[in-house]
């Protein structure tokens, strides 16, 4: 006769361990008295990183513009460029690590799509303002951002929203 005994092994279900971000948005709403579904939590979580890496890519894009305007003196045409490709990259690194969907290909290409309108949408706008009526290539900068900022919404809404 064999001593050996059978070990019975409960499977635990592994349940998704939550993120600090969705922690917080679970927190706000339980303080408001508010639940939301699974779905309805990752959308608004999904849109939160999307705004948190947008608003640190808009933040990136001025101090570096400003920095190589200002401070090194280059022409404002290139310093929007290299601005807007060094917070490019990051907004690829955040994308990828923090917002990115299941379908990352779709996204990344509207990611870069949308991103390159908007740097001609600025580098136009900066060279119609700037080189040619001398308006504050700062302030143009700015109002450039946000007019971007409009379009790419609606660019997403009218042309990449699942209807």
């Amino acid at each position: 006769m064999s001593n050996t005994k059978k070990i019975k092994v409960k499977k635990k279900k592994e349940k998704e361990v939550a993120d600090e971000l969705t922690l917080m948005v679970r927190e706000s709403l339980g303080t408001m008295g508010r639940t939301m579904n699974s779905a309805q939590e990752k959308l608004l979580v999904s849109i939160l990183r999307a705004f948190m890496i947008g608003g640190v890519m808009t933040i990136l894009d001025l101090i570096l513009y400003v920095i190589l305007y200002r401070l090194l003196k280059l022409n404002p045409l290139l310093a929007n460029v290299i601005s807007f490709v060094i917070s490019l990259l990051y907004g690829v690194w955040g994308t990828k690590n923090y917002a990115a969907s299941s379908d990352k290909k779709k996204e990344y290409q509207r990611f870069f799509l949308l991103s390159f309108m908007g740097l001609i949408v600025t580098e136009v706008l900066l060279w119609i303002f700037v080189s040619h009526f001398g308006w504050s290539p700062f302030l143009w900068k700015v109002l450039a951002i946000i007019l971007v900022i409009v379009c790419k919404s609606l660019c997403k809404k009218f042309f990449f929203s699942k209807k």
